[in-house]
């Protein structure tokens, strides 16, 4: 797993950090400090456990200690866009920030288009999509679905979630039941049922055959969805491509420069190798 620091306890050498709540899963660490290291940056770049009721506080915090910039996941997003005096047009308009420069409490959102590019690896058939969830990437997904000309339907447990999703995205279409999905060719998880090694209860015999199923979560083995998607027949995403494309962008706008995805699918691999290991 990544070595998880406390935000208390900043180290001196660290100016970059992903900040969320749960964090101990994640490769960015591993992948961006490889990409450091390949362009010649200085810096370290460290995972930070940031409980919601402390998100204030540590952003103060990164402030203090002069971070460079930070990345943001699960659950922080929207949180983090409300802390922001200023953001990009489109993070404005996703409503939620995974990229943020402290000192300037500036915001943008990389995940929709690196999400785009990540599925342009695996084009679905067809321009019906289905997303799980309602979160800030579930944001992020249908702002970008929307935008390449999907038509575009939203499922979320709870009604008043997927509401307040709806009210800012109005043209997609609210999804109650996952009972009958053969109206869709792309599903996409965004919910963190996957990061907790649940399944989200999809009735995986309505799907069509050869439908596209991606998961924005990644890890040594499929999650629950990848693995009842892949049994189902779908042909399957994980989010490991997402996660490159996102945070290479989050580094060509900090640095105003081209970034390789190879070191970074590279030290990708060499993690998850290691944690097998392990």
């Amino acid at each position: 797993m990544t070595t998880v620091y406390d935000w208390r306890a900043l180290p001196s050498d660290a100016k970059f950090a992903v900040i969320g709540d749960p964090i101990h899963h994640s490769l960015s660490p591993a992948m961006q400090n490889a990409l450091l290291q390949s362009i010649g940056e200085p810096g370290t770049y460290i995972a930070l456990h940031v409980p919601p009721v402390e998100l204030a506080a540590a952003l103060e915090a990164l402030i203090t200690a002069e971070f460079a910039f930070v990345n943001v996941t699960v659950p922080h997003k929207e949180a983090v866009r409300a802390w922001c005096h200023s953001v990009h047009p489109d993070a404005d308009t996703i409503g939620a920030v995974n990229t943020l420069w402290p000192g300037r409490r500036f915001g943008i959102n990389t995940d929709a288009p690196g999400f785009l590019a990540a599925l342009d690896l695996a084009p679905p058939p067809g321009p019906s999509a289905l997303v799980l969830g309602a979160g800030g990437s579930a944001r992020a997904v249908v702002h970008a679905l929307l935008g390449a000309g999907y038509r575009v339907g939203v499922w979320n447990r709870s009604d008043a979630r997927r509401a307040a999703l709806l009210a800012d995205f109005p043209t997609a279409q609210p999804i109650p039941t996952l009972d009958e999905l053969d109206a869709f060719d792309l599903i996409v998880n965004t919910t963190s049922a996957s990061l907790a090694g649940d399944a989200v209860s999809i009735r995986w015999d309505s799907v069509r055959t050869g439908i596209t199923a991606m998961d924005l979560a990644y890890g040594l083995s499929p999650t629950p969805f990848a693995a009842s998607a892949s049994r189902a027949g779908a042909r399957v995403i994980d989010g490991t491509e997402m996660l490159i494309q996102q945070g290479a962008l989050a580094m060509e706008a900090h640095f105003n420069r081209p970034i390789p995805r190879d070191p970074m699918r590279a030290a990708i691999t060499a993690e998850l190798r290691r944690r097998g290991a392990a």
